[in-house]
C-alpha cells in the first residue's frame, strides 16, 4: 500500500510553456514550411484566458467556453533555436480564472508533434531528460522554463553539448520568471549513441517546466523518415515502477524507451528481467504488441512511433510519454489538436474490474473493444476519434494515450500526447500484500500466472513447490523481484489424478500457498484442473457411488439357560459360516467422508445343540457288540436373511478408512427345536421335532465396526476390501441367545 500524501492533477490555472526547435531554423524555411505553434486551451467550466510571451510583447486574452476546445495561434519567433543561451522572458505565460487544460503544438509541414502541458502546481524540482538519438543532422534537445525569479538551475548533460560541454560537466545558470533556456546535443560523426541527450540531470532550487524531445527524429534511428518529437515532462517524484504499453493503430511496430532514476533499477518486460539500469541510464526496445513494464525502482516510460520507411507507409515518429499505473486518473478532458487530412486515435488502459463503466462523449465503452495486456490484470480499448475536444471517464483510474497520424497530404506526419495523468506524492508504505495468482487450463495442462504487482509491491522473491505427484512443471528461471511469473503444468499419466502445491513469497516475505489438482469430475464426466488457496489434498470424489458386494461371515452363537427348552444338557456356542450378496449406495458429504446405505441377503444356516449328559448304549448290528449311545437337541433356523445396515465411512491415510454402522436384518426363517443321535454315526432317520416353530425374535439389531483399503482401478472404478465386527443388541431367542461375527466382505463400486 501507499499513502497518498497530497493529491494533484494536469488541470491547473497557472502554465509556462516553452517551444524547441523544430527541424531546421527559420530563415531555412519556405513559406510552405512555416513554423506554426498553437496553443489548444479547454475547460470544463466558462474560462477567461490570458497568455503572455513579454519578451515578443504578446498578449493576448480569450474566453473559453466550457466543454469548448480554443486554438490560439502563437508566432514563430516564440520557438527556442540557441542552445544554452539564455532567454529572457521567452517563456509562453498561460493563466486563467478557472482550471484548464492546455496542450501545445509544434508544427512544420511533414514533421510534428504535440504535448500536455503541465500546470505550475505539477512541475518540480528535478527532472532526466528523455529523447532520442541523432538523425541527419538533427539532434536531441531539452528546454527549461523559470516560474520564479532568481532560479538556480544545475545541469549535467549525459553526452556532449551544442555548447561544448562534456558529458558529465555541471552548467549551472541562474534564471529569473518566465525565462528559457534551451540545450541540444552536439553532432559528433561516427559517434554512435553519443549524441543522445536522454539521461540528461536538471536539477532547480524552484519549481521549474522540462521539456524534452528532439529537433526531428529516425524511430528507430535507421529507419526515415524524421519528426519533431517533445513532451512535458513529470518532475522524478511522479514517476511511477509499473506501465502498460498498447501498441499503435495503423502501426505494426512502436519503439519504447525505460529511464532510470536510481542506480540498481531492475526493469522487467512482462515479469521476465530485461535489463538493470543506474541512474539516468535507459533502455530501448521495438514491440508489435502490448506490453507491462515495471522496475523495482521509480523510472520514466515513452513511446514512440516507426517512421514512414518502417513498413506500414503512414505517418512519421512521433513520442508519448506513459503514464504510470499508479497516477492514473478516472476522467479525462482531452483535445485531438491536428485538424485536416488526420486521423486520431486513443488507447485506454484500464483495470479488468472497471472496463464496464468507461464512457467516451456520454457513450459506453462496449465490453468487447477491450482486449488483456499481456498476463496482467489490465486491458486496453483502440479507438478512433473525431479531430476536437472530449471527455473520458471510469469508476477507477485508467490511462489514456492520444495521437494521430496524416494522411494525403500530410501522410508523412504524426503527433502524440499522454492524455494525462495525476500528480500524487506518494509516502511509501509496508507491502503487507501476499502474492497472489490466476490460471487457464487446457486438457493436457495448465497455465498459472503468479503476481505481486500493487503499486507498492517489491516483486517476487521465491517461488517453490512443496509436494507434486504425477505432473511435470516448466523450470522457474526466477528474475528475483519481477511482479509476475507463469508456470506451466503438465500430468504425467492423463488418465489419473494428480497435485502439485506452490508456495509463494515477495521481497517483503510475505507469502502464500496454492494447489494444483487434476482428476475426474464425476459431474462433469471429465478431466479436469482446480487450483485453489492453500495446501490442498486434491482427493477427487464422486458425490455418488453404487457398489456391488460380497460378505463370508463367521459368527458364534451365545446362548444362555437352554432358551427355557427341557434338554438333559446345556447349549454350547457353534461357529456358523455364511454368504451374502449386497448392494450398496452411497453419498460424499466431504472429500473423505461418506455416508451410505447397503442392502444385503444370505441363507440362513444356524443350528445349536445341547447333547445329552448321560448316554446309553446299543448293539451294533454289525459286530454284535455294544457301543455309547448320544442324543442332543438342536435348534434350526435356516431360511433368507435380509440385511439393511447404514453408516458412515471416514478415510484417515490415502486409501485407508474406517466405518462404523448400524445393521438390522430380518430372519424369514423357522426355528426349530428337535432331538437326534449324535453317536454312533451309522444311525440316522431317528430325528424326533418337539417343536416345530419357535418363537424367535425375527428383526435383529447390531452394531458394526470395520477397516478396510479401497484402491482406484480407474477414475470410473475402485475395489475395496474391509473386515468388520457386528456385536448385537438384540436376542434371537428369548432373552438368551445372541449371535456376533467378523465378516470380510470384498466389493466393487462405480463412481457417478
Amino acid at each position: 500500500m501507499q499513502e497518498i500524501m497530497e493529491v494533484k492533477g494536469p488541470q491547473g490555472r497557472e502554465f509556462w510553456i516553452c517551444f524547441m526547435k523544430n527541424h531546421n531554423d527559420p530563415e531555412r524555411m519556405t513559406r510552405e514550411t512555416m513554423l506554426n505553434l498553437e496553443l489548444f486551451i479547454t475547460s470544463e467550466k466558462n474560462a477567461e484566458v490570458r497568455i503572455d510571451i513579454d519578451s515578443l510583447a504578446f498578449h493576448e486574452t480569450i474566453w473559453v467556453k466550457s466543454g469548448q476546445v480554443v486554438k490560439v495561434k502563437l508566432s514563430p519567433l516564440a520557438v527556442l533555436n540557441d542552445s544554452e543561451v539564455i532567454k529572457k522572458g521567452m517563456a509562453v505565460r498561460v493563466r486563467s480564472d478557472e482550471d484548464i487544460t492546455v496542450y501545445g503544438l509544434n508544427r512544420r509541414k511533414l514533421t510534428t508533434d504535440t504535448f500536455l502541458a503541465l500546470p505550475l502546481s505539477v512541475i518540480g524540482k528535478e527532472y532526466l531528460a528523455m529523447c532520442y538519438d541523432v538523425s541527419v543532422g538533427l539532434m536531441s534537445q531539452f528546454a527549461i522554463v523559470a516560474s520564479r525569479d532568481s532560479t538556480k538551475v544545475e545541469i549535467i548533460p549525459s553526452v556532449v553539448t551544442r555548447g561544448g560541454k562534456q558529458a558529465g560537466d555541471t552548467i549551472n545558470i541562474i534564471l529569473n520568471r518566465g525565462d528559457s533556456y534551451l540545450v541540444s546535443a552536439e553532432n559528433l560523426p561516427y559517434a554512435e549513441n553519443k549524441c543522445d541527450l536522454t539521461g540528461s540531470y536538471v536539477r532547480a532550487d524552484k519549481a521549474i517546466s522540462f521539456f524534452s524531445g528532439h529537433e526531428c527524429a529516425y524511430v528507430p534511428s535507421d529507419v526515415i523518415a524524421c519528426n519533431h518529437l517533445v513532451e512535458q515532462l513529470p518532475p522524478t517524484n511522479a514517476w511511477g515502477k509499473k506501465y502498460y504499453l498498447s501498441a499503435l493503430q495503423k502501426r505494426s511496430k512502436y519503439a519504447f524507451r525505460v529511464l532510470a532514476k536510481e542506480d540498481e533499477s531492475k526493469i522487467f518486460r512482462n515479469g521476465k528481467l530485461i535489463g538493470t539500469l543506474n541512474k539516468g541510464q535507459f533502455l530501448e526496445r521495438i514491440s508489435s504488441e502490448e506490453e507491462f513494464i515495471s522496475s523495482s525502482k521509480a523510472i520514466l516510460v515513452s513511446q514512440y512511433a516507426h517512421g514512414f520507411a518502417g513498413g506500414d507507409s503512414i505517418g512519421d515518429p512521433m513520442m508519448l510519454l506513459i503514464s504510470p499505473a499508479d497516477q492514473y486518473l478516472n476522467k479525462y478532458r482531452f483535445v485531438t489538436p491536428v485538424s485536416g487530412s488526420w486521423e486520431h486515435f486513443i488507447n485506454i488502459i484500464c483495470p479488468n474490474e472497471a472496463i464496464n463503466s468507461i464512457v467516451l462523449d456520454g457513450v459506453s465503452v462496449p465490453h468487447e473493444k477491450f482486449k488483456p495486456i499481456a498476463s496482467s490484470n489490465y486491458s486496453v480499448a483502440y479507438l478512433k476519434v473525431a479531430y476536437g475536444t472530449h471527455e473520458i471517464k471510469g469508476d477507477m483510474g485508467f490511462g489514456l494515450s492520444s495521437y494521430g497520424f496524416g494522411f494525403g497530404k500530410d501522410q508523412f506526419d504524426a503527433y502524440g500526447n499522454v492524455g494525462g495523468q495525476s500528480f500524487k506524492i506518494l509516502k511509501a508504505t509496508l507491502d503487507t500484500s501476499a502474492p497472489y495468482f490466476r490460471y487457464q487450463v487446457s486438457k493436457s495442462g495448465a497455465s498459472i500466472d503468479i503476481f505481486d504487482d500493487g503499486t507498492s509491491d517489491g516483486g517476487i522473491r521465491l517461488i517453490k513447490p512443496m509436494t507434486q505427484d504425477n505432473v511435470n512443471y516448466g523450470s522457474l528461471p526466477l528474475d528475483i523481484g519481477t511482479p509476475h511469473q507463469n508456470i506451466k503444468i503438465r500430468v504425467q499419466d492423463t488418465e489419473q489424478s494428480a497435485r502439485i502445491v506452490f508456495y509463494s513469497e515477495d521481497m517483503a516475505g510475505n507469502s502464500s500457498i496454492f494447489s494444483v489438482c487434476y482428476g475426474y469430475n464425476y459431474k462433469n464426466k471429465k478431466f479436469e484442473f482446480t487450483i485453489e488457496e492453500g495446501s490442498q489434498n486434491c482427493k477427487y470424489y464422486s458425490k455418488y457411488e453404487f457398489s456391488v458386494s460380497f460378505a463370508n461371515e463367521i459368527g458364534t452363537n451365545q446362548i444362555d439357560n437352554n432358551a427355557g427348552l427341557e434338554t438333559q444338557g446345556d447349549f454350547s456356542g457353534k461357529s456358523a459360516n455364511q454368504t451374502d450378496v449386497g448392494i450398496e449406495f452411497t453419498y460424499s458429504i466431504q472429500k473423505n467422508l461418506l455416508l451410505g446405505t447397503r442392502l444385503s441377503f444370505a441363507k440362513t444356516d444356524w443350528e445349536i445343540s445341547a447333547p445329552d449328559s448321560v448316554s446309553g448304549e446299543i448293539t451294533n448290528p454289525i459286530t454284535g457288540e455294544l457301543i455309547p449311545h448320544q442324543k442332543a437337541g438342536f435348534i434350526n433356523i435356516d431360511g433368507p436373511r435380509i440385511d439393511l445396515t447404514l453408516f458412515a465411512q471416514y478415510f484417515y491415510y490415502k486409501h485407508l478408512f474406517v466405518s462404523l454402522g448400524l445393521r438390522t436384518y430380518l430372519l424369514t426363517g423357522e426355528a426349530v427345536y428337535s432331538r437326534r443321535t449324535i453317536y454312533p454315526d451309522f444311525i440316522s432317520g431317528d430325528e424326533e421335532i418337539l417343536d416345530a416353530d419357535l418363537d424367535i425374535n425375527r428383526t435383529q439389531f447390531l452394531a458394526s465396526i470395520s477397516t478396510g483399503i479401497r484402491l482406484p482401478i480407474n477414475y470410473m472404478f475402485d475395489i475395496s476390501a474391509n473386515v468388520s465386527y457386528n456385536y448385537p443388541f438384540t436376542h434371537i431367542l428369548g432373552s438368551d441367545w445372541k449371535y456376533e461375527f467378523i465378516g470380510l466382505r470384498a466389493a466393487i463400486i462405480y463412481k457417478f
